[in-house]
């Protein structure tokens, strides 16, 4: 890349990291000192002990809740602050006075101060659970609760607490999260989007400096000095449109973090048409950032990205894992490169290439992001527009999504290896799955 100055490259590189070595103090700055504007790192929470209770009812925030005998309830502590309990009930209840409608529930979590919650407790009977097998069971139940809602930065998860005069009640039945008060704050949403900005452009400029010597390879480099064909404009726009119509009618998650079959079928079902079509030279030739240049480079950078991205995005390494044996770790791996690397074939092989090719690296660079988040976005108004007024989708939609796909695009850009974006994809999913903090 070339710059208004002339460096070498040592004295870029040393630039590079300085600017870098910047933004990481900035980022504990923001993290450190800013941490209740941020939202806890999830999970720093702990479970001191867990009860069975008789029938409980009480009133917290805007919900008057019922649990029925033998609910199970947990009080929370992040750190060594009590901030509120998380319950699982059978056939709980949970209505807003004033409003008719009474919700079924089988759990939540609701945010209180320990003499609060010994006041709503009053003289209800609470047992511990001394079972040090089914406690372990509730307390790793619990924690899925406690980490709801979030905001998904990059892959790890957060959980956003209210202030001391706020009270934030979630609650969900058999898994599903029902419609409950606004996640998150507007006052937190500069210090968050400063925090995550700064550790998206962190993670930049590692990509940068670990790929400042790698050449585009010259296969690569002879199809993005063409301009494309119309065929093969008509050819995304078709893409597009099957892709789009498979999101509505086969109900595809736009936003899935698990893997999914007909997700993956869809993608694949998608390349093999774009094959065939360059294979009858109906489209110009497509690699598809599919070559043997450069691969170890990209491994390399897509492992170290991952460490950092994870590093602060929870504000610590990983402590265990939460798979049972390697081969259901490998399993769950698999299943996700395939599906990442079926979609990184479409949105940066062919996609971006196609954008660089017709308005140049840098514009295919930034176009991509606003074309993924926009069809991201039709598939979600299409189906279910009231989602788009939930402040954490719209985060999710607008910054996250968007400054994911921005950083996938640049490691495609810098190494011109599709498995360098599709390796990163995948760590990205993977490890929140698979690791605990």
């Amino acid at each position: 890349m070339r710059t208004p100055l002339k460096l070498n490259p040592i004295s870029y590189f040393i630039l590079l990291l300085a600017a870098a070595i910047a933004l990481c103090l900035a980022a504990f700055y923001v993290a450190f000192f800013h941490s209740s504007s941020i939202g806890t790192p999830a999970p720093s929470i702990h479970f001191r002990e867990i009860y069975q209770s008789e029938a409980w009812d009480f009133a917290r925030g805007d919900y008057r809740v019922h649990l029925p005998d033998e609910a199970v309830i947990a009080p929370v502590y992040n750190r060594d602050d009590f901030i509120g309990i998380t319950f699982q009930a059978e056939h709980g209840a949970a209505f807003t006075p004033g409003k008719t409608e009474t919700l079924d529930i089988t759990g939540g979590f609701i945010t209180m101060d320990n003499d609060t919650f010994q006041e709503l407790k009053g003289e209800t009977l609470f047992l511990s659970v001394d079972d040090r097998i089914s406690a372990s069971r509730l307390s790793l139940s619990a924690r899925q609760l406690v980490t709801l809602p979030t905001v998904e930065v990059i892959g790890h998860q957060r959980i956003f607490l209210p202030g001391e005069e706020q009270t934030y009640t979630y609650l969900e039945k058999d898994g599903q999260a029902l419609y409950g008060p606004e996640t998150i704050d507007p006052e937190h949403r500069f210090w968050m989007l400063s925090f995550f900005g700064l550790q998206l452009f962190i993670a930049m400029l590692f990509a940068q400096m670990l790929t400042l010597d790698l050449p585009t390879p010259k296969p690569m480099l002879h199809i993005l000095k063409t301009f494309p064909l119309w065929r093969e404009f008509a050819a995304a726009l078709i893409s597009l449109l099957l892709l789009y119509g498979a999101y509505l009618y086969l109900e595809l998650p736009p936003l899935s973090r698990d893997f999914n079959l007909y997700s993956l079928s869809t993608y694949a079902g998608i390349m093999i048409f774009l094959v065939l079509l360059a294979w009858k030279h109906l489209i110009s030739r497509q690699l598809f950032g599919v070559n043997w240049q450069n691969i170890w480079r990209s491994i390399i950078v897509s492992l170290v990205l991952v460490l950092v991205i994870t590093f602060f995005s929870a504000l610590k390494f990983p402590t265990g894992l939460t798979v049972a044996t390697a081969s259901q770790g490998a399993t769950l791996f698999g299943l996700l490169f395939a599906c990442c690397l079926a979609k990184e074939l479409f949105w940066r092989g062919f996609i971006q290439t196609l954008l660089e090719r017709t308005t140049g690296r840098w514009g295919g660079l930034l176009l991509t992001p606003v074309l993924v988040t926009g069809f991201y976005c039709l598939v979600i108004y299409t189906r279910s527009p009231e989602i788009l007024a939930d402040p954490a989708r719209q985060l999710e939609l607008f910054f996250f999504l968007p400054g994911l796909s921005l950083l996938l695009c640049y490691v495609f850009l810098k190494s011109r290896n599709i498995l360098g974006s599709a390796l990163l994809h995948t760590l990205l999913l993977f490890l929140p799955q698979a690791v605990t903090f």
